[in-house]
Parts: C-alpha cells; sequence; structure tokens
C-alpha cells in the first residue's frame, strides 16, 4: 500500500490527507509545525523490511533556531500518543461490539429451537472474531524509534525529513491518517453509495452521448436530403 501511495514522491504533500497535519503537530519555541507529508525512505541496510517500516514524515519552513534532534524527538512523541490513543479507541470499539454480540446471543437463545441454535453458531463466531481480535492485538507501546533528522529543503527553506522505523502495524496506522483511502477499509454502505453515485453518472453520460449522436445524425441525413433534392426552375 505504501508503495501505492508513492504516487508524486516529489511533490511534498501530493495527495496526503489534511487528518496527518491535524494529528501529527509540533509545538517548539511558540512555533506550530505539522508534518505535511509521510513517505518511505531507505531504511538501515540488513533490516528486513518484513518486520519494519521505514517511514520518514516532513516538516516545512522549521526556524533555523530549532535543532535537529528537537524537532526528530517530538515528532516521535506525537506519533506515538496518536498510536496510543488509536489502540485504545479500537480496544474499546471491539470490547463494545464483543459484549453487544454477547447479550444479543443471551437474548436469541430463549428463542424457539431454530434461533436458539442460529444464536449459539452466531455465539461462537462472535468469540472465534474476539479471541482473533486479541492474537492480533500488539502491545500498547508502538515503539517507534527515531534514526535521523535530514534537511532536504532548497537554499532559503528548510525542510526537515524525520526518518523512523516502526511495526508494520504502526506504519497502517499512520497510514489511515495520511491515505485513507488506501489503508482504511470503508464500510459496505459507503462502498454501495459510491457505486451507485459512479453507475448514475456514468450512465448518464452514455445517455447524454448517445442522444447527441442520434441528433448530429438525425441533421446530418436532414441535410443531405434537403442538399440531393432537384431544384425547380422559376417561369418567367
Amino acid at each position: 500500500l505504501w508503495q501505492q501511495a508513492q504516487r508524486s514522491p516529489s511533490i511534498i504533500g501530493f495527495n496526503v490527507s489534511g487528518d496527518l497535519a491535524e494529528t501529527v503537530t509540533i509545538v517548539l519555541d511558540g512555533e506550530r509545525l505539522p508534518a505535511v507529508d509521510v513517505r518511505l525512505w531507505e531504511g538501515i541496510p540488513g533490516v528486513v523490511s518484513s518486520e519494519v517500516v521505514f517511514l520518514e514524515l516532513l516538516f516545512i519552513d522549521v526556524p533555523p533556531g530549532i535543532e535537529d534532534g528537537r524537532v526528530g524527538e517530538a515528532c516521535i512523541e506525537a506519533i506515538t500518543v496518536h498510536l496510543r490513543e488509536h489502540r485504545v479507541n479500537e480496544f474499546r470499539e471491539h470490547l463494545a461490539q464483543h459484549k453487544k454480540a454477547a447479550a444479543e446471543g443471551l437474548r436469541r437463545r430463549g428463542a424457539p429451537s431454530g434461533a436458539a441454535a442460529a444464536a449459539v453458531e452466531g455465539g461462537d463466531k462472535n468469540q472465534e472474531a474476539w479471541r482473533e481480535y486479541l492474537g492480533q492485538r500488539e502491545d500498547s507501546d508502538p515503539q517507534v524509534r527515531l534514526h535521523a533528522v535530514a534537511n532536504i529543503g532548497g537554499r532559503g527553506r528548510r525542510v526537515l525529513a524525520v526518518r523512523t522505523s516502526m511495526t508494520p502495524r504502526a506504519a497502517h496506522e499512520i497510514g489511515q491518517l495520511a491515505y485513507p483511502r488506501l489503508f482504511k477499509q470503508q464500510p459496505e454502505e459507503e462502498v454501495q453509495a459510491f457505486d451507485s453515485a459512479f453507475n448514475k453518472c456514468y450512465y448518464g453520460c452514455i445517455t447524454f452521448l448517445f442522444l447527441l449522436f442520434v441528433m448530429w445524425a438525425t441533421a446530418f441525413a436532414y441535410g443531405l436530403t434537403a442538399g440531393g433534392a432537384p431544384k425547380r426552375s422559376s417561369q418567367m
């Protein structure tokens, strides 16, 4: 997904959601510095890319009086705070869904035999999904590491790239901020609504072009008929 997100790495902030800047913003010496872009960097030689993802976050127009190290440390802290809050909220959502499904299963078990059997089956699926989530859930500490801070800006403009590494899941959560269309799973209702709107637009354009072609063909045929008809000579 990160490879797909890097459509134009030479343009800072291209196709990046504003949620990244709103969430990963650092304040140093009274200056608010939002992260305007995030992308892959080459990483450390010898480290397996499947175990860790190397991401760099870009901060533009950083005042010269702010040291590189302070920007890097503040960026790591902002990322860590966001990932912790995101995982706490995610756990609460899954726990609420688990409790709701469990209560619904208990209520339906008092129903007739067919509904009760379906409730038991649904309860088993709920328990399986809950155990699967707990098995995949990582430690609350994201363990984001800072490797370097590089000035990649040109003359007269200081652009700092905070180069980090993190687990694939943490990188996926950062991707949800920067590129939600790629990293977030859209609800079925939104997908259906998008498909419906696309189909209406598509078939509407096709219908319009067809009617336009019919009008042109009619006018063209009329022109040929009128032009090919013999002219009557007028009698003096």
